[in-house]
């Protein structure tokens, strides 16, 4: 018997030691894909396995599948059911049609109620409970609902704060994404990284064509940073490709009714507002930028809408800017502007990223884009009580700094703390980080299949020299 070689006995050993290599490199594999969702244990974490339904018997999948374009509707009153394994310590329920009320009982016990009436909400119980009801009067339509556990809220859990009770910004945008496709990156800027006080408001609703226009709206707009909730019209959408056109679907005194009372409301320092063309020729557009012209004359004015008056007072805007005015323009370099708050990102990044969230918009041909006829930098000073802008790289340029609100410091939860993390759900979770988890088994699979060819291409030359 020939004695062994130490070479001979590594080659014995190397399939047992590939073998190790795959069972770790697939442990491996799968904690990185772990760490990549649920990278703090200290957030609150969605609880998948619950069950949740309209029917105490049986699970209803549209509450559940990640999606606001299923919904449970409920004309007359409705009632779910939530039972988990897991504690639950908070709901975040996103609503079509939201009810004037609702309750939360856990076996009779009542442990949340209704809040501030946003469409998306976060509530948190008063104790954690593994058995809850939510019921509700009247006509509503839900969309989803995400039991959490205790802890931090994860960014993706909306938590909306009311309207601001006086702005340091109000932005009127005309329909939903306008706010992102025409000023770039003012929210993410002055909202999210400087945390002033920005109010935005839309001038025409989406309820009744495209609901799931709001869903995305309340997404861009938390994406950006802006924690109050938007102002939203009562004018229907209706599409207008003239000033003509839509001065016969809406009423220019309405429209300017509704922007003064924006004003005396919220006294703005700073009103941002679309282009008096209508960016490409939009009618609502054109009777937004123009009516907003005549409402910053009209609120300062206390003959003008007495009931206003009576509950704000009248207030003169300090500055207003209209996109792409042509007279004392400004230009926004959005791109130079990085972001601490978004890990370093620049405004017009995270302007792009939150206009993704506007999927039912996809179809059209616009982009946030720093050039080109609708260069979201371009903008221009349509009123000032402050002097005019001579360094022209800030809207609060002459605006003493003790007229603006204290800035409230950033949350837990605020932009950038809990980054790029997907909603959960297991189909859901980004195929980049599927494809990460079985490339690096898939590897050593291939190098174990390449050395045993080796080795039995070793086998037969020995067996052919014996």
């Amino acid at each position: 018997m020939t004695k062994k070689t130490f070479g001979h006995t590594i080659s014995q050993q190397i399939p047992r030691i590939l073998w190790i290599l795959l069972l770790t490199g697939s442990l491996s594999a799968a904690l990185a894909v772990a760490i990549r969702l649920f990278p703090d244990c200290s957030y609150a974490q969605p609880i998948r396995d619950a069950f949740i339904s309209d029917t105490p018997q049986r699970s209803n999948s549209v509450l559940t599948d990640n999606t606001v374009t299923t919904k449970l509707d409920k004309p007359n009153g409705g009632t779910i059911y939530l039972k988990s394994r897991r504690a639950v310590s908070g709901l975040y329920l996103e609503w079509d049609i939201r009810p004037e009320s609702w309750v939360i009982t856990d076996r009779g016990r009542v442990v949340a109620s209704s809040q501030q009436g946003f469409v998306h909400e976060y509530v948190p119980l008063s104790c954690a409970s593994t058995q809850l009801t939510l019921q509700w009067e009247g006509a509503a339509a839900l969309c989803e609902v995400t039991p959490l556990t205790s802890g931090r809220r994860p960014g993706w859990v909306q938590c909306w704060q009311p309207p601001c009770s006086q702005a340091d910004m109000l932005v009127i945008s005309t329909h939903a994404d306008d706010e992102l496709l025409w000023f770039g990156g003012t929210l993410p800027y002055y909202a999210g990284e400087k945390q002033y006080q920005v109010q935005v408001a839309y001038m025409i609703n989406h309820f009744k064509k495209q609901p799931v226009r709001l869903h995305e709206l309340l997404n861009g707009l938390w994406s950006c940073g802006v924690r109050n909730y938007p102002i939203i019209s009562s004018f229907d959408d209706v599409y207008t490709g003239s000033l003509q056109a839509a001065q016969q679907v809406y009423s220019q005194e309405d429209f300017i009714q509704f922007q003064v009372r924006l004003l005396r409301r919220f006294r703005p320092k700073v009103v941002i507002d679309q282009d008096l063309n209508g960016e490409y020729g939009h009618g609502a557009h054109q009777m937004n930028a123009r009516g907003l012209l005549k409402a910053l004359e009209y609120s300062c004015d206390s003959s003008y809408d007495p009931q206003s008056v009576q509950q704000y007072g009248i207030w003169n805007t300090p500055k207003a800017y209209l996109h792409l005015y042509p007279q004392n323009q400004i230009c926004m370099q959005w791109s130079n502007r990085r972001l601490s708050s978004f890990g370093g990102k620049n405004a017009l990044q995270i302007a792009r990223e939150a206009y993704r969230c506007h999927r039912s918009q996809r179809y059209v041909k616009f982009h946030v884009e720093e050039s080109g006829p609708y260069d979201c930098r371009q903008f221009g000073l349509c009123r000032s009580t402050v002097g005019l802008d001579v360094h022209k790289d800030d809207f609060f340029e002459n605006i003493p700094t003790e007229w603006l609100s204290t800035p409230t410091p950033a949350a837990p939860d605020g932009p950038g703390s809990y980054p790029d993390i997907p909603k959960p759900g297991w189909r859901h979770i980004r195929k980049r980080y599927l494809l990460a988890g079985l490339a690096i088994p898939g590897i050593f699979i291939l190098a174990i299949l390449l050395w045993q060819l080796i080795a039995l291409k070793r086998k037969k030359r020995r067996t052919t020299h014996s």
